[in-house]
């Protein structure tokens, strides 16, 4: 599990660093879906993180 939640923490680094790059990229829906779905992301990253360190 420590595995899959760095995996996703890395690849939502690299999506930030990407989208902070090209500001001129949106989604075609409104920006509460759109942060719903960065806390549901981040969420379950740290979930994995967590759940990895409790054995």
């Amino acid at each position: 599990m420590r595995l899959a939640g760095g995996a996703m923490v890395l690849a939502g680094a690299g999506f930030a660093l990407y989208a902070l790059g090209h500001p001129e990229g949106s989604w075609p829906w409104p920006n509460g879906v759109t942060y719903a779905l960065y806390a549901a992301y981040i969420a379950a990253a740290a979930l994995l993180l967590i759940a990895s360190g409790r054995r």
